[in-house]
């Protein structure tokens, strides 16, 4: 119970989120900052209880700052061979590409994960962009990848925002992929392109969907942006005979095999 002009202690190992507001998902337009997208975290390793209320601190600022997302773009292929006889289903495979403006660029800041927290609406609503773009249906969609492209003022460390948000956003969409989520990271300019690695939603081991999507936007990222990618795909690829794991054989679910 709180005593008056006193509340109780907070256990050392528990991190302190604040209340946030999310963006609204807008059809067709991206994601909309309507709020503050962010939380503000307490840790105890030498660092006393940074929260929101510490806006006094530019860097703790841009750890909670406003996803802001200057365009979203979306990539649909449909490949029906590739120099051999055309398959029955052909393969298709999507990418998201989301330009947002990187807080922390041209300054080294040295706590940043609470901005990963921040990212979390903009990955769901990429990866369900994505589950769209692909008919909808997640049973369709068995493979996946993830990736960013950093703007020249940022940091390659800036690209790691994109773990966990990015990947678990697809997970929850799909209903519990059980393969680790590849990824790449890169620095770039604007019409940088970057190769996303893929592979099999459950079994990273299955040979036949070991491939890479390359994406990029022409005018992105500017200095101070980041570009945050996230694809899926429908089959492995469609000439696909160098043995290995099948996908009939996926028998461990352990995300490798």
């Amino acid at each position: 119970m709180a005593v008056a002009g006193r509340s109780r202690p907070r256990s050392p190992a528990t991190p302190i989120r604040s209340a946030s507001r999310v963006g609204q998902a807008l059809p067709g337009r991206g994601m909309r900052p309507v709020g503050t997208i962010g939380v503000g975290i307490a840790y105890h390793r030498g660092i006393q209880h940074i929260e929101r209320s510490a806006m006094a601190s530019p860097d703790i600022a841009a750890a909670s700052a406003p996803v802001e997302v200057r365009k979203v773009c979306t990539v649909l292929e449909e490949i029906h061979h590739d120099g051999g006889p055309p398959v029955a289903m052909p393969r298709r495979r999507a990418a998201v590409i989301a330009v947002i403006r990187n807080p922390f660029a041209g300054r080294h800041v040295e706590i940043i994960e609470p901005y990963m927290e921040a990212l979390k609406p903009l990955g769901l609503d990429m990866a369900t962009r994505l589950l769209a773009a692909l008919g909808g249906d997640p049973a369709q969609v068995d493979a996946y990848g993830k990736g960013t492209i950093v703007g020249a003022a940022g940091e390659i460390e800036h690209g790691a925002f994109w773990h966990v948000p990015g990947g678990y956003a697809m997970r929850e969409v799909l209903g519990g992929a059980k393969a680790i989520v590849p990824s790449t990271t890169k620095m770039g300019t604007l019409g940088t392109r970057i190769d996303i690695p893929i592979h099999h939603k459950d079994a990273a081991y299955v040979r036949s969907h070991f491939d890479a999507m390359e994406v990029g936007v022409p005018d992105a990222p500017r200095p101070d942006e980041l570009a945050l990618v996230l694809v899926m795909a429908h089959g492995g690829r469609v000439h696909a005979r160098m043995g290995g794991l099948e996908v009939s054989q996926i028998s461990k679910w352990d995300g490798q095999r």
